[in-house]
């Protein structure tokens, strides 16, 4: 099966967002063996997740496939100035300031990487 480039990003994408809920788990795990229960001995991964679920949130609320912020997309090095994507700032709980997110419909209209 060929992979393309598009297929290497989501893959990717996949592998870190698993590999953070692994360690979260992992450190939730510890704390309590440790008997840590507080939620500050988490709070740069708390955060993260918490980002995350709320992005999940809204993109239920706002029924898109794919909701992920500007500033990672940019870092990823999409073309964010596409049209079907609706670009808007938000409150997010837990974060001091308002988030740029991208909406994405449909999870295909993400643009890929690389040549075409």
């Amino acid at each position: 099966m060929k992979t393309t480039p598009r297929g290497n990003w989501v893959q990717q994408l996949r592998l870190y967002s698993g590999l953070v809920l692994f360690t979260y788990a992992a450190f939730h795990f510890l704390n309590h063996a440790l008997g840590l229960f507080s939620i500050g001995a988490m709070t740069i991964i708390g955060r993260t997740v918490n980002a995350v679920a709320r992005l999940e949130a809204l993109a239920k609320e706002k029924q898109c496939q794919l909701v992920i912020s500007a500033e990672i997309a940019t870092t990823a090095g999409l073309d964010i100035d596409v049209d079907g994507v609706k670009r808007e700032s938000t409150l997010i709980r837990g974060l001091a300031e308002p988030l740029d997110i991208l909406c994405f419909r449909h999870a295909r209209d993400l643009p890929h990487q690389g040549n075409s």
